[in-house]
């Protein structure tokens, strides 16, 4: 739509270190194109932007332990030079129906996102068919507006997620 020509190069190497577990690396460059369905038509836009520019490293560690255990830990570090326009709510962020109507409706221009994270994993498959985990992330995503940096309005820097899988076949 932009008629964008775009490589984007990445490097993913994993070091075995037996059963003391692997570690992985990765490094991207990357080029998010805006896709027909993410235009804001709601916010009144008419034009396609050119893909945003990200460069990401990613740090993790796996390790395998007694009776059936996983651990991951895994760190990441995203720098987006060029982000599209965004709309929010200023007094309402979490508005679900029509954001778009609602008077605190701003355009944010963004010179720049930051985002990073530690995620912790730690599952077990406690029988062939059925298996649990539990996850923990720390994350913060920036937006640097006219040179000062601000936290999204919707950042969610502690997660967590407990989930418990069973195969019936």
């Amino acid at each position: 739509l932009t008629d964008d020509d775009l490589i984007s190069p990445r490097l993913n190497t994993i070091y075995d270190c037996g059963e003391k577990g692997r570690f992985h690396l990765g490094l991207g460059h990357y080029y998010q194109s805006h896709r027909p369905h993410e235009l804001d038509v709601q916010d009144r836009e008419t034009k396609f932007y050119e893909a945003e520019k990200a460069e990401q490293v990613s740090l993790g560690y796996e390790n395998r332990f007694f009776d059936n255990y996983q651990f991951r830990v895994d760190t990441y570090l995203r720098y987006i030079g060029n982000p599209r326009p965004r709309y929010e709510n200023v007094l309402d962020p979490f508005t679900d129906q029509n954001p778009e109507a609602s008077p605190d409706r701003v355009r944010l221009d963004i010179d720049r996102t930051i985002a990073k994270g530690v995620e912790l994993l730690l599952s077990q498959q406690t029988h062939p068919k059925l298996n649990w985990s539990l996850c923990y992330a720390f994350s913060s995503v920036r937006d640097k507006i006219n040179g000062e940096e601000y936290y999204r309005s919707i950042d969610q820097p502690h997660s967590l997620v407990a989930s418990l899988t069973y195969r019936p076949t």
